[in-house]
């Protein structure tokens, strides 16, 4: 496994996370 496996999944997750909290914010909002 290359070394740069767990930081890219660890950036997807973040982001992930992010765009969900985004989501619940606008849902909240409206």
């Amino acid at each position: 496994m290359p070394m740069e496996a767990p930081s890219a999944t660890r950036n997807t997750r973040d982001r992930a996370l992010q765009l969900a909290a985004s989501l619940s914010t606008m849902r909240i909002e409206e």
